[in-house]
């Protein structure tokens, strides 16, 4: 499973704390890839990101323009995973 989290170049704080987010959480679960991408990398365009920070699980946007909380990120893993 992987988790996506878009952010602006340089990261702004909003974006660096999505990220932290996205990686403490994943820490809790197997098989859970945590990948950043900047404005200039293809997959903005690819999943028609407009804001930052956008978080991505499995292709589906979970939070965009804002923080994810730790639990709406851990829902949505135990969604995709059917825990």
């Amino acid at each position: 499973m992987k988790i996506e989290v878009f952010h602006s170049d340089p990261p702004c704080k909003k974006c660096q704390k999505s990220s932290e987010i996205a990686k403490k959480v994943a820490e809790e679960f197997e098989d859970i890839t945590v990948e950043d991408f900047g404005p200039n990398d293809g997959r903005f365009d690819e999943l028609g990101i407009m804001m930052t920070p956008t978080t991505v699980i499995e292709e589906q946007i979970l939070k965009q323009g804002g923080v994810p909380r730790e639990e709406e990120v851990r829902k949505a893993i135990q969604k995709f995973k059917g825990d």
